[in-house]
């Protein structure tokens, strides 16, 4: 039994599948599917159930992945403390990333990262389901850490810890075309019955948020269009789409959004860092914590809008 078993056991048990598993590792089928049955005759028993469609792991596999984890956490620790003595750090990062304009400069704390490191890759995923697809990941151990936008439109899994950033006021506003964007008064919700709106679609916090400051009134907006990105948002917006909410410091950036106010709804949002209670950081995930923190301080101080989260 060596370390590569293990990993490549552990591999497969996270990713639910010797196809992904091998993925990941950058190794054919073949060598993955090798590796755990020569595992698993050197323990004795099976660790996975194959007779299903989906890889599952049996009841000793259960037990002996808990174990097979902390002897790979123990290997890794090691290499890192070594790396540190010799003046460096290394290992791979997995990132999740949510589909929204760079805020906190990810890119360049990545660019950053590696050239103050060039031990340590960083690997950026997102998820087609978004926060609920990354925090699951996150659960499942086929991500490190995830950016999020809090508050969350779901009931997050308990094994999630979260260290918000920056936060930020969602601002309605209009184009330069619309009928409102002369207006400088105090915009009262009952002006609101029938007004075309750009929006998120259902499963988005700011959608949820503002679905939920108009269910306590007798407003019914229209909900006119639907994108999935903010800066789409602010696009259909800025052409005379609707009106809708865009976060302050696009705002401030765009010449063709028109501020308006409406102090009966006020929206807002922070970006948080998650990663699984109770699993060590390693020295690598460490390192790249420590460049987005400075990075968030550094757009905090730029005056658009951001506050500490």
């Amino acid at each position: 039994m060596d370390l590569r078993m293990l990993e490549t056991f552990v591999a497969v048990a996270e990713e639910g599948g010797f196809t992904r598993a091998a993925v990941r590792l950058h190794l054919v089928q073949s060598s993955v599917s090798a590796s755990v049955a020569s595992l698993e005759r050197q323990l004795g028993f099976r660790l996975f159930d194959r007779r299903t469609r989906s890889v599952q792991l049996t009841a000793e596999g259960r037990s002996f992945l808990e174990s097979a984890r902390a002897a790979v956490d123990a290997f890794n620790r090691a290499r890192e403390d070594a790396a540190k003595l010799g003046g460096g750090v290394a290992g791979t990062v997995a990132v999740g990333v949510l589909v929204i304009p760079d805020m906190l400069g990810v890119a360049r704390a990545v660019t950053t990262l590696h050239a103050q490191h060039p031990g340590i890759d960083i690997i950026v995923r997102t998820a087609t389901n978004g926060s609920e697809g990354l925090l699951g990941d996150i659960v499942a151990g086929d991500l490190d850490l995830s950016f999020v936008v809090l508050p969350l439109p779901f009931a997050h899994p308990p094994e999630i810890v979260f260290e918000p950033l920056v936060a930020g006021r969602y601002l309605l506003c209009c184009g330069r075309s619309h009928p409102w964007a002369g207006r400088t008064d105090d915009i009262p919700v009952e002006e609101f019955d029938g007004v075309d709106f750009v929006e998120f679609p259902h499963g988005f916090s700011t959608r949820r948020a503002t679905d939920e400051r108009f269910a306590h009134t007798q407003v019914r907006r229209r909900t006119h269009v639907e994108v999935a990105h903010l800066e789409l948002v602010a696009t259909y917006i800025a052409a005379g789409t609707g009106v809708g909410f865009v976060t302050e410091n696009l705002v401030q950036a765009s010449d063709a959004l028109v501020p308006l106010t409406a102090s009966w709804i006020d929206l807002r949002w922070s970006i948080a860092i998650a990663r699984r209670r109770g699993r060590r950081v390693s020295g690598a995930a460490s390192t790249f914590l420590d460049v987005v923190r400075e990075n968030s301080r550094a757009a905090i101080a730029t005056g658009t809008g951001l506050t500490p989260g």
